[in-house]
């Protein structure tokens, strides 16, 4: 994995800060709106303070080959806002070059189908981050959308995330996430 401060490779052109690692960190868990990503980063080292700035560091990133961006197919704030994603170079900056990359769909746009539901996804994600660490609570082990796979019952669930939160006194709690936005049908015995 590189580190804050390293070039990267000669088809590159930017340089990658450790502000930088957190934002393609955070945009691993989830995708995530510029809005989204300000909010977050007040759990980076240094916070973006403002969006304007933010979104000229994703378009260098973008432009570099590590993230890339779709319009939302919801409106808010009178337009559609963009969701960012790694590339599968920007997810081999994270973790390495020999690292095994998920699935074909973790690179590619979102249907429109599931918009709404990973916006809130995101929007929930981010709140929990952002208010865990305002109360010195840490979120570790985080699992994204459909990487653990539970079975009981007969039935598998592939939750929408996973994490451990970890408390300043030593003690932690996991928990799993499954967002219901009723598009879905409900079964049951």
């Amino acid at each position: 994995c590189y580190t804050g401060g390293r070039t990267m490779p000669k088809r590159f052109s930017t340089k990658i800060s450790h502000r930088d690692l957190e934002l393609l960190t955070a945009i691993d868990r989830t995708p995530l709106t510029s809005a989204q990503l300000r909010r977050v980063s007040q759990t980076f080292e240094i916070a973006f303070r403002d969006e304007h700035n933010l979104r000229r560091r994703l378009r260098k990133l973008t432009d570099s080959g590590l993230l890339k961006s779709w319009p939302y197919a919801i409106v808010s704030g009178g337009r559609a806002p963009q969701y960012y994603k790694l590339t599968r170079d920007g997810y081999r900056l994270l973790y390495g070059t020999n690292a095994s990359l998920p699935r074909r769909r973790y690179f590619e746009e979102i249907s429109h189908g599931h918009h709404y539901h990973t916006y809130y996804l995101a929007e929930a994600i981010v709140h929990l981050i952002v208010t865990g660490h305002q109360r010195g609570i840490a979120v570790r082990h985080f699992a994204r959308e459909n990487t653990i796979q539970l079975k009981a019952g007969g039935f598998t669930v592939y939750p929408d995330c996973a994490f451990q939160l970890a408390t300043a006194d030593g003690r932690s709690f996991n928990f799993v996430v499954e967002l219901d936005n009723g598009t879905e049908r409900m079964q049951s015995k």
